[in-house]
């Protein structure tokens, strides 16, 4: 969705199906997704394009997963799957970036 988003296709069938997906079912929790803190970063960066519902339902969802995973030193810890092979640098980076839409930090990604 991202993708087709950025590269000007924001009103298509695919992104409403999409969004549709996203409204339809719980967002995953860590351990549900071998690739959890990079489609969570993805993910927080499409939804925040298409706004609206989708927004107001997916984002909180997100934010609350991550809050919860949030180490007491304000690390992200290592992720599941292959995400394991990778430092809590790396996951603590996408955390931080999947939180950001919410107040748009990355002028790329500004509406």
């Amino acid at each position: 969705m991202l993708t087709l988003i950025l590269g000007g296709r924001h009103d298509t069938e695919m992104i409403r199906a999409g969004s549709a997906w996203f409204r339809s079912h719980d967002y995953p929790r860590p351990w549900q997704n071998g690739f959890f803190y990079l489609a969570s970063y993805y993910s927080s960066q499409a939804i925040a394009q298409v706004g609206g519902d989708t927004w107001d339902q997916v984002y909180p969802q997100i934010a609350r997963n991550m809050i919860e995973e949030q180490s007491d030193d304000g690390s992200w810890p290592l992720g599941t799957g292959h995400e394991r092979n990778y430092s809590s640098t790396y996951t603590t980076s996408l955390a931080i970036l999947a939180l950001t839409p919410a107040y748009q930090l990355l002028p790329i990604y500004q509406r």
